[in-house]
């Protein structure tokens, strides 16, 4: 079950800012994502967007999210950075950061670094760096992956 609500103002030709709010409820019971907790996770989670397009064809994305539950590990902050060179190229930067694990010595830093490269309906991505387990969903599609560290090749096609 979730709730969002999410509002967008673009504030010139170069600057647009969104900002959204989630209520989530996530049975891990029916799509396990962690051995750590089995049951229902009640989270609220914030996030503000704010993209600079300082031509037609380079465009700055910047996403800072927090989210914050009882249940699982904790709360969790975020940082994005994503550069895109349309139409064909993009590079992003993540952190995820496990601030409100119980356990202290779980608070660690998950950075993570892609460079990607679209041609029409194909996607070819080259990351590196630290994954958490979990569910990550990309365009829609979701599914639940191991907590990993190393590099990463991702072909997706879209037909």
């Amino acid at each position: 079950r979730d709730l969002n609500i999410e509002v967008k103002k673009k504030l010139n030709k170069k600057w647009s800012l969104a900002t959204t709010y989630y209520y989530l409820e996530f049975n891990t019971l029916a799509t396990p994502v962690s051995n750590d907790f089995k049951g229902l996770v009640y989270a609220d989670i914030e996030v503000l967007e704010v993209n600079y397009k300082w031509s037609s064809k380079n465009n700055l994305h910047m996403e800072l999210q927090a989210l914050q539950t009882k249940q699982d590990k904790g709360d969790w902050g975020t940082v994005l950075l994503e550069y895109t060179h349309s139409p064909h190229w993009t590079m992003a930067v993540i952190d995820q950061y496990n601030y409100g694990n119980p356990k202290e010595d779980k608070r660690v830093h998950y950075l993570f670094g892609t460079v990607g490269y679209i041609n029409g309906p194909t996607r070819v991505t080259l990351g590196y760096g630290k994954r958490r387990e979990g569910v990550f969903c990309i365009g829609g599609v979701c599914r639940a992956v191991p907590a990993t560290n190393g590099f990463e090749l991702t072909i997706t096609s879209t037909f």
